[in-house]
């Protein structure tokens, strides 16, 4: 399995609590070689401390009939530089689907070609950083999430990138202005 690398460059725009706003420029490296196949993943009802968290990382989630990384009722596991590819099953929740967990953080993940990416629910303390969304919910009449959050606090979404989100997406609430994005 060769994937060929790829590179990204995202364009960060935040606000900070007084309405100021800036701009950067973050480089995503997508780089091949390093990714072992894997099955799906799920944690349940476990707790990891937060100087050791559970790490899941290198691995290329293919797998069309499943969503492929389960966490629930779980604390502090990293999610980074995994690739989710090849989730077309409309009635899986997400590619990554989190409910009732805290201290996770998803980073330098590639999702592509999936009709959710990232679905969480009744979450606190989550980082989202630095991954790259491409081709998310790309078929017809289907409305699918690039990231969606429902119930959830304290909330970090920074320096994602997400592209060619198909014909329909949910809008997002006013201040977030990334399509295929919904935060409730």
């Amino acid at each position: 399995m060769c994937i060929r690398d790829r590179r990204y460059t995202v364009t960060v725009k935040a606000w900070d609590d007084y309405g100021k706003w800036g701009v950067k420029k973050v480089v995503v490296n997508v780089d091949s070689g390093r990714y072992t196949p894997s099955q799906q993943i799920r944690l349940r009802d476990v707790s990891f401390p937060p100087d050791n968290p559970y790490i899941i990382e290198g691995l290329d989630f293919s797998d069309s009939t499943q969503s492929q990384v389960i966490l629930e009722n779980v604390e502090n596991v990293i999610i980074r530089r995994n690739r989710f590819r090849n989730l077309r099953v409309k009635e899986s929740i997400g590619a990554l689907d989190i409910s009732n967990s805290k201290g996770i953080t998803i980073e330098e993940n590639l999702f592509e070609d999936v009709s959710n990416a990232i679905v969480i629910s009744g979450f606190s303390d989550i980082k989202i950083r630095n991954n790259v969304l491409n081709r998310i919910s790309y078929e017809k009449g289907y409305v699918g999430w690039g990231i969606g959050i429902t119930n959830s606090t304290h909330v970090l979404i920074e320096g994602n990138l997400i592209e060619k989100v198909g014909p329909t997406f949910i809008a997002p609430p006013p201040g977030v202005d990334e399509p295929g994005m919904y935060i409730e």
